[in-house]
């Protein structure tokens, strides 16, 4: 890949020379991840930029923001490949903790087996479980994403 770099100068052409080289490493450990379509975008973006092609035209090929271009590139000259990954996010905390949810699972399935021989259990069970032991609300929806992960 490095007949595509073109510098002025020979301390740029060394400096390009270990982004290359340190790209190559990368990427081999980068196709070992979980490959998203942003992954591939962010790839393509360095690909180019290393080509000496400029951010407008590379943000028309791939069809995006020239602010993502600026962006990926500006990530890229930082910490390299590895920073292309996206960070897992944190995310609302719940307002049970792990406690009071096996606690939670517990009560429902002692109240559900004592009311019915189903093995459903009705939303509003659940809400008004929570709501009277805890004294906590939850909405329809965020019970519906409580139960999905727990």
């Amino acid at each position: 890949m490095q007949h595509f770099i073109s510098t002025s100068n020979k301390k740029g052409m060394l400096h390009m020379s270990k982004i290359v080289t340190h790209f190559n490493e990368t990427l081999k450990g980068l196709l070992k991840k979980k490959i998203t379509p942003q992954l591939l975008r962010r790839l393509a973006i360095i690909l180019l930029f290393l080509m000496d092609i400029k951010v407008k035209e590379i943000s028309a090929v791939l069809k995006c923001n020239p602010k993502t271009v600026y962006q990926t590139i500006r990530k890229f000259k930082s910490n390299g490949m590895m920073n292309l990954i996206e960070k897992p996010r944190t995310g609302r905390k719940s307002l049970l903790n792990s406690d009071d949810v096996s606690e939670l699972k517990k009560q429902i399935i002692l109240k559900n087996s004592q009311e019915s021989h189903e093995k459903v259990v009705h939303i509003e069970i659940i809400k008004n479980i929570i709501h009277k032991n805890k004294g906590k609300k939850f909405s329809r929806s965020g019970l519906y994403s409580f139960c999905k992960k727990n």
